[in-house]
C-alpha cells in the first residue's frame, strides 16, 4: 500500500541537499562539532586565530529539535486548515547551524567570544 492520505512526513538529517565536490552528503552521518568547525561556530566562539569548540549539546542540536517540532506541526496545520495530503516536513543539522550565524552577518565589528550576542558584545 501507499501513503494514507493523512499522512505527515517529518524528516530530521544532518545534511539536506548539501553537495561536497559533486557528491550528494544528504544522507551522511552528522556531528554537531564537525558542523560547528564548518559553519564558523567554532571560530565565533574562540579567541582570534584559535577556533573553540562550543558544546557537545550545543544550540545547533536544540534548534534543530525546536524546527523540526515546528516544521512538524506546520505540516499538521496545513493538511487541517487546507486539506493538503500526504504533507513532508524536515530540516537539518546543516541548515540550523547556518542558521545560528545568520545574526552575525552584515558590516560592522566581528564579536568574538562566548559572550557574544550579535553585532555587538553584552
Amino acid at each position: 500500500g501507499g501513503k494514507g492520505p493523512k499522512i505527515i512526513q517529518l524528516q530530521v538529517t544532518a545534511r539536506r541537499g548539501e553537495e561536497m565536490q559533486g557528491v550528494q552528503a544528504a544522507n551522511w552521518p552528522g556531528y554537531d562539532p564537525a558542523l560547528q568547525g564548518k559553519t564558523g561556530i567554532m571560530e565565533r566562539f574562540g579567541p582570534q586565530g584559535s577556533p573553540t569548540f562550543h558544546g557537545v549539546a550545543s544550540c545547533v542540536d536544540y534548534l534543530t529539535g525546536y524546527t523540526a517540532c515546528f516544521s512538524g506541526l506546520t505540516a499538521l496545520y496545513a493538511r487541517e486548515a487546507n486539506g493538503v495530503v500526504s504533507e513532508r516536513a524536515g530540516t537539518s543539522l546543516a541548515c540550523c547551524a547556518t542558521l545560528v550565524q545568520c545574526n552575525m552577518q552584515g558590516d560592522g565589528p566581528v564579536v568574538r567570544g562566548p559572550w557574544a550576542r550579535g553585532r555587538t558584545a553584552l
